[in-house]
C-alpha cells in the first residue's frame, strides 16, 4: 500500500489557500501547503472583505481581529462627474448578519493573520508544484525545493494557487472565458484630500472611471479606467504619472497622487474552469475562477470556496462518508462564481457606457431604482454575499416529500443568533459551529423537552453507522423555562430573545441540522423521521 505523506496538499498560499489550511487544521486533516514564492507578499491586492466571509472567519474566531484591523465603512457612494447618483447603504443589513459593513484590509495583512493562526512554519515556501501524477487512491506531486525535485504523496490536491495556475496547467483544466478588453490601473498612493481617508467613492465620468478606497497609514486605493487608455498599446508597466494625468481627467477638481507604494495594471477577463473537480484534484479561488475587480467580489469568493470544500474533505477522510459527498463542491460553488462573474461583467459595462445619452439614460435608471430601500436591500445583500445559498442543487431536494417551511431549507444560509445557557449566559451558534461538527437542532417547549430527547436519542441511534461522530445535539427551548432535568445540559438553551423563532422560523418540534459552514442541511420535524434520514443519505451516501 502507497505510503501517504499528508492526506491533503494545498498549492498556493494566498487569501484561498491559507484558509483551506485553517480549516483543515481545525479539523484535525493532515495536510501540507506550499508555496513558490520566498516570502508573503507585502503588498495590498484584495482589499474587501464582505460579511459573509466575515461570519466564515468567525467560525474561526477570527472576524473580530480582521475588523479591528480594518477600515470600516457603511457607505459606498457613486457620483457622476460631481454629481450624487446614489449611496449604498450597507448598514440596511444589520439585522440580518453581525458584519453590516465593508471591512478594507490589505490583503497582505489578511494573508498575515491566517498564517499566524495556524501552527509555525506550517507555509513551505519556495516550493513549487511541477508534476501531478493521479491514481486510483492518492495523487503523487512533485515538487521543487532549492532546485531539488521531491515527491508529496496525498489523498488530494488543491489548487489554490490563482490566475495563472500552475495546478490546473498540470491537470490540463480548460479556463474558459474571454477577456473584457477594458485595461484598469491602480495603485496604492497618498493624496492631497483627506476628506478621501473617510469614504469609499465610485465616479464615472464621459472620460472613465474611478474608485477610491482608503485602507491603512493615509494610503488610498485608486481605480482607473481610462477611457482614452484601452487597447494593446497600453504599456503593461503603469507609473505614477500615468495614473495621475488619467485621474486629473477624471476627477472633477484637483486631485494629486504621490508616495506610490504599489502600481499595476491588468485587462479586465472572465474565466473559469469546467470542472472544480478532476479525480483528486480540486481547484478554488482564482485558480477556478477570475472577473474584474467591480463589488470586490474575487477574494471573498475564494475564500468561501475553501470553506465549503474543507468540511466536506475532512468528513469524507475522517468518516465512513460517500465521496459523492466531494461532488457537491462544484454543484454549490461554480453557479456563486458564474453568478459573480455575470453581474461583474453587466457592472463594469454599464459603468463604460460613452454614449450621452445611454449615460444620461443610465444615471436615471440608477437613481430611480436604487434610492428604494428596499432594492438597496437586496443589491447589499447579494454585495456583502449574505444572499448566496445552495438550494438550487439537486442533492439539497430530499428525496421523500417533507413539508418544508418558508425559512431554513435545505441550502439556504444559517444567520448567527443569540441563545441563552440555563444560567442566561450568552452563547452566539456559531461559536457552536466552531469545533466543526454539524448540529441536529431542535426546537421544543420545557414541557415536550423529555419525548423530543427520547426521540433524539433513537434519531441519533439510527443515524449512527453515518453521523455519529459529527452530528452533535442542540436542544432550544422556547424563550425561558427548561431548567429541570435533561439528558443533554450541556446541550440545552433558551431562546430569550426569539431570535430562533423569528430569525430561523423555527417553532414546536421543528429539526434543522446545520453544516459547519452554517447552511441549512435538512429542516423538518422530529415526526418526519424517515424523511430525515433520507435527506441525509442523499447528501452523505
Amino acid at each position: 500500500m502507497q505510503q501517504l505523506d499528508t492526506d491533503v496538499l494545498i498549492v498556493g498560499a494566498g487569501p484561498t489557500g491559507l484558509m483551506m489550511a485553517n480549516q483543515l487544521n481545525k479539523y484535525g486533516v493532515r495536510y501540507q501547503i506550499i508555496d513558490e514564492n520566498d516570502h508573503p507578499s507585502i503588498y495590498s491586492k484584495a482589499l474587501v472583505i464582505h460579511a459573509r466571509t466575515m461570519e466564515m472567519l468567525e467560525l474561526l474566531g477570527l472576524a473580530n481581529k480582521m475588523v479591528n484591523k480594518s477600515f470600516i465603512t457603511h457607505h459606498l457612494n457613486f457620483y457622476y462627474n460631481d454629481e450624487p447618483l446614489f449611496t449604498m447603504d450597507v448598514s440596511r443589513l444589520r439585522m440580518n448578519t453581525d458584519y453590516p459593513f465593508i471591512s478594507i484590509l490589505p490583503q497582505s495583512k489578511t494573508e498575515k493573520m491566517l498564517e499566524n493562526n495556524l501552527p509555525a512554519n506550517t507555509v513551505q515556501r519556495s516550493t513549487k508544484l511541477s508534476r501531478i501524477q493521479q491514481d486510483e487512491d492518492f495523487v503523487r506531486a512533485t515538487v521543487i525545493k532549492d532546485g531539488e525535485p521531491y515527491t508529496i504523496t496525498a489523498r488530494y490536491v488543491i489548487g489554490c494557487d490563482g490566475a495563472h495556475s500552475t495546478t490546473r496547467e498540470l491537470a490540463q483544466m480548460p479556463f474558459e472565458g474571454e477577456s473584457e478588453n477594458i485595461t484598469v490601473m491602480l495603485g496604492d498612493v497618498k493624496t492631497n484630500d483627506p476628506e478621501l481617508n473617510h469614504k469609499l467613492s465610485l465616479l464615472s465620468t464621459e472620460h472613465g472611471l474611478l474608485f477610491l478606497a482608503p485602507f491603512q497609514n493615509g494610503y488610498i486605493r485608486v481605480i482607473v479606467i481610462d477611457f482614452d487608455k484601452q487597447g494593446d498599446q497600453f504599456p503593461k508597466e503603469v507609473t505614477l504619472e500615468e495614473i495621475q494625468s488619467s485621474v486629473t481627467k477624471i476627477y472633477p477638481s484637483s486631485l494629486q497622487l504621490k508616495e506610490a507604494f504599489w502600481l499595476s495594471s491588468f485587462t479586465a477577463s472572465h474565466r473559469q474552469v469546467p470542472s472544480y473537480r478532476d479525480k483528486r484534484v480540486f481547484f478554488a479561488g482564482d485558480a477556478a475562477h477570475i472577473h474584474n475587480p467591480l463589488g470586490g467580489q474575487g477574494m471573498n469568493v475564494g475564500m468561501q470556496d475553501a470553506v465549503n470544500l474543507s468540511w466536506k474533505l475532512a468528513y469524507v477522510l475522517n468518516y465512513p462518508i460517500s465521496s459523492r459527498l466531494l461532488d457537491t463542491y462544484q454543484e454549490e460553488r461554480k453557479p456563486i462564481a458564474q453568478g459573480v462573474i455575470h453581474m461583474t461583467d453587466r457592472l463594469i459595462r454599464a459603468m463604460s457606457v460613452q454614449n450621452k445619452y445611454a449615460i444620461k439614460a443610465r444615471n436615471k435608471a440608477l437613481q430611480f431604482f436604487f434610492n428604494r430601500p428596499a432594492i438597496q436591500k437586496k443589491i447589499a445583500a447579494r454585495l456583502s454575499q449574505i444572499a448566496v445559498d445552495y438550494t438550487f442543487p439537486s442533492f439539497s431536494k430530499p428525496r421523500v416529500k417533507m413539508a418544508l417551511p418558508q425559512k431554513g431549507k435545505a441550502g439556504e444560509r444559517v444567520p448567527n443568533i443569540d441563545l441563552y445557557t440555563l444560567q442566561e449566559e450568552k452563547r452566539d451558534l456559531y461559536r457552536l459551529l466552531r469545533p466543526g461538527e454539524c448540529l441536529f437542532l431542535v426546537y421544543t417547549d420545557e414541557a415536550s423537552l423529555p419525548e423530543l430527547e427520547r426521540q433524539v436519542l433513537k434519531a441519533l441511534r439510527v443515524f449512527e453507522q453515518k453521523a455519529g461522530a459529527w452530528l452533535t445535539p442542540v436542544f432550544i427551548i422556547q424563550k425561558n423555562g427548561g431548567r429541570g432535568k435533561n439528558e443533554y445540559k450541556e446541550s440545552l438553551f433558551l431562546d430569550m430573545k426569539g431570535d430562533a423563532k423569528d430569525r430561523l422560523g423555527l417553532s414546536k418540534g421543528d429539526v434543522m441540522i446545520i453544516r459547519p459552514d452554517a447552511y441549512s442541511l435538512v429542516r423538518t420535524s422530529m415526526n418526519q423521521a424517515r424523511g430525515l434520514k433520507e435527506a441525509l443519505v442523499t447528501y452523505f451516501g
